[in-house]
């Protein structure tokens, strides 16, 4: 499809309906569970799925055991080249993948105002910002992770996990009371804006750091998350259809949602000073402020409420060419460019196994939103 369809399927009109939409397959088997009072055995059993490729224990309930069979298949246009092809991409730049991850991906979906409060009443960032930003990590690397999407992967269980809790944080925000002038929580036009930070905002933010990314490469990466998408719940009719479409419709989120709020720039200082906190004590403190205004451009960061930039800002252009001379020599050094693959999946496995100390990211179905407009729950997006 063109992006001149885009412009049309991604329409206010169209993206607007989609704001009330949820997930029908997920929601069903969420308000079954609930109903059931069964959310504290699925929750004991569930978090060993994602640990190996066995199928789900047969101690779930029936109704979790369906879902997990039923949304574990790849769709039919998956393509196993062009996912393998995303994965190597992801080995090259799994690294700074996860700088632009949190520098960049997460604060801009905390400048989308309607998005944004479904976080705000989910998160554990205003108080502990670590375990939700390494598991929005580990969920990125185990879908691109090598056969992390093959039948039984690992990334293909994450997905569904994290689709089921989607679900459930939709089913609690709505039993606690809701505006529903911002749409259904966790809706179809909020899951594709964030599906397009995991995919074309890590694009944007290689060749924003110099790197020359292949259309080709960017193509095979968008298809992946969009397969990751569906497996999350996405319906396919907001997929782009390439990297092109998929900075369109970037773009046109942007511009439907970027708004001042104070629920965005809560989140945005608590991401601020995790990041920050790395660089501490050292001449370099500023160099996340000056990387995320980097990214994200002087008014976006005005609206979250991101200090300015210290001299940390002069080194962006170095930071700028290494990304370039690096890009280069990966072209002409074919065997350079395999041991990074290898090398940088291996170095972000290695520290999100050491900073949850050998465990990984549990993705739990909340219980229990608590006291949501005051942002205390156990789930979050």
């Amino acid at each position: 499809m063109r992006a001149t369809d885009a412009s049309y399927r991604w329409s206010d009109a169209a993206l607007d309906s989609m704001r009330l939409r949820g997930d029908p397959a997920a929601d069903a088997v969420v308000r079954a569970i609930f109903e059931d009072g069964q959310v504290a055995a699925v929750n004991r059993l569930i978090v060993t799925l994602v640990r190996n490729d066995a199928p789900p224990p047969e101690e779930l309930p029936a109704v979790a055991r369906e879902y997990f069979a039923a949304s574990a298949s790849l769709p039919p246009w998956a393509d196993r080249a062009r996912i393998g092809r995303a994965s190597a991409f992801f080995g090259r730049h799994a690294s700074r993948a996860m700088l632009i991850l949190g520098h960049y991906s997460l604060p801009a979906c905390y400048a989308a105002r309607r998005g944004v409060q479904v976080l705000h009443m989910t998160s554990r960032l205003s108080r502990n910002p670590r375990p939700r930003l390494l598991e929005t990590a580990q969920l990125v690397f185990d879908v691109m992770a090598p056969g992390g999407l093959e039948p039984g992967g690992i990334g293909v269980r994450s997905a569904q996990k994290v689709r089921l809790m989607h679900a459930a944080v939709r089913h609690l925000i709505l039993e606690h009371g809701w505006d529903h002038a911002l749409g259904l929580p966790v809706n179809q036009e909020d899951m594709v804006g964030t599906l397009l930070t995991f995919s074309a905002v890590i694009l944007d933010g290689l060749r924003k750091l110099g790197f020359s990314v292949s259309d080709e490469d960017a193509d095979a990466y968008v298809h992946a998350w969009n397969v990751v998408g569906v497996l999350m719940g996405v319906d396919e009719s907001l997929l782009p259809g390439d990297a092109a479409e998929a900075g369109l419709m970037l773009v046109n989120i942007q511009r439907r949602h970027f708004e001042p709020c104070p629920e965005g720039r809560q989140l945005t200082a608590a991401l601020t000073e995790i990041l920050v906190e790395s660089n501490r004590g050292t001449p370099f403190a500023g160099m996340s402020v000056s990387m995320m205004r980097f990214f994200l451009g002087d008014n976006t960061a005005d609206m979250l409420g991101i200090p300015p930039s210290d001299w940390t800002r002069e080194l962006v252009a170095p930071l700028r060419l290494l990304g370039w001379l690096t890009g280069e020599s990966h072209g002409r050094l074919p065997l350079l460019a395999r041991a990074s693959e290898s090398f940088g999946c291996a170095l972000v496995e290695g520290l999100l196994s050491m900073e949850r100390a050998g465990r990984r990211a549990e993705f739990r179905l909340p219980e229990a939103l608590g006291s949501v407009r005051r942002g205390g729950s156990e789930g979050a997006l």
